[in-house]
């Protein structure tokens, strides 16, 4: 049984989105930012991306951030 959360769009859309981040540092040369998180990761090695990929990636995390803050406002809208 899944829990409630799994249920929302915004959560299937940021693991996709984490997928996809995972995905494409995988294939970057681990040097000094072995340990880092994939989008720290991500965010200093934006010359290897092309503009496209970035473009596209940046669009789908505003729309997360865009649904998150819609999240949490409906949250907090209940509980005034």
């Amino acid at each position: 049984m899944p829990f409630l959360f799994e249920n929302l769009l915004v959560y299937q859309k940021a693991l996709d989105f984490a997928d996809e981040v995972c995905h494409l540092t995988s294939r970057f040369d681990r040097g000094s930012l072995q340990e880092c998180v994939p989008l720290l990761e991500l965010a200093s090695r934006r010359g290897q991306l092309s503009d496209a990929v970035h473009t596209q990636l940046k669009a789908r995390l505003e729309e997360i951030s865009r649904m998150l803050s819609g999240l949490i406002s409906g949250i907090e809208n209940r509980t005034r």
